[in-house]
C-alpha cells in the first residue's frame, strides 16, 4: 500500500510518501503562517523523492485536526484536490493521535500517553491513550488545572507542544515527558492510514466558534458590506 500524507494543521507544514510500512520521502517545516504556500511544492517533492506518481497511490491521509481553523481548511482541500484528481480514498487523522504515535514510537515501554497541544488559547486540546494507541477519552479543550481531573493513577506519558504548561501541575507526579517536536507530522499521519479504512473527511472542531463565519457569531451587526440596518 502506498500513502500520501500531509499536515498542516498547526504551527508546521510536512508531507510524506508511505509504502508498506516503510517512509520513502519525508519533509516538514516548522512555519507559523504561510502553509498554503509550501505545502504543493513540498508534496511534489516527496512525491519526486520517491518516485511515485499519483496514478500509483492507494490512498491519502491528511490531519483534520484540532488546530488552527485556516490550517485544517487547507490541508482538507488539498486532500480533496488531491484525491478527487487522481479518484483516492481519504484517511482523516486527528493532530492529537499523530502526535501520541510518535511519542509511543520514540519510548520504549507500555505507557498511557497525555497528548497536550496549544490550543492558542488559554485552554489546551488535550486526550489519552492507551499504550496502542487507543482513545481512552475524547478530544477536549481543557484548561491547565483541570487535565488532572482526566488522569488515571499509573505512571504516564506527556507528550505535545503544551505539555510545558503542565510542569507545575506534574511536579510531584511519575511522569516521562517525550523529547519531539510536540507537533503532528506527515510520517505518523501516513502510518495510521495504513491501519485504518478510508471514509470522508470531516474536520474535527474542538471549539466550535472557529468554524463559524462572522455573521454566525455577531448576527446583530452588518458584516458584509450591504446597506446600514
Amino acid at each position: 500500500m502506498i500513502i500520501l500524507a500531509f499536515d498542516t494543521a498547526m504551527a508546521a507544514c510536512s508531507a510524506a510518501v508511505w509504502r508498506d510500512g516503510a517512509l520513502l520521502a519525508h519533509r516538514s517545516r516548522a512555519i507559523d503562517r504561510g502553509h498554503s504556500e509550501i505545502l504543493v511544492p513540498m508534496i511534489r517533492d516527496v512525491m519526486a523523492e520517491a518516485a511515485i506518481n499519483f496514478d500509483s497511490l492507494d490512498r491519502i491521509g491528511v490531519t483534520v485536526g484540532p488546530g488552527s481553523f485556516t490550517g485544517i481548511r487547507i490541508g482538507l482541500a488539498a486532500a480533496h484536490g488531491f484525491g478527487l484528481a487522481a479518484s483516492l480514498p481519504f484517511v482523516g487523522v486527528s493532530t492529537l493521535e499523530a502526535v501520541a504515535e510518535a511519542a509511543r514510537s520514540r519510548n520504549a515501554g507500555h505507557r498511557t500517553v497525555l497528548v497536550v497541544l496549544d490550543a492558542g488559547r488559554p485552554d489546551l486540546f488535550v486526550q489519552i491513550f492507551t499504550s496502542d494507541g487507543t482513545p481512552i477519552v475524547p478530544a477536549q479543550a481543557r484548561s491547565a488545572e483541570d487535565v488532572t481531573a482526566l488522569l488515571p493513577s499509573e505512571t504516564i506519558m506527556i507528550a505535545g507542544n503544551g505539555a510545558p504548561r503542565l510542569s507545575a501541575i506534574f511536579a510531584d507526579r511519575d511522569v516521562i515527558c517525550d523529547t519531539g517536536s510536540g507537533l503532528p507530522d506527515a510520517a505518523q499521519v501516513a502510518a495510521i492510514a495504513g491501519r485504518r479504512e478510508p471514509a470522508p473527511l470531516t474536520p474535527l472542531y474542538i471549539h466550535p466558534s472557529y468554524a463559524k463565519s462572522p455573521a454566525d457569531k455577531f448576527p446583530d451587526q452588518d458584516l458584509g458590506g450591504g446597506a446600514p440596518k
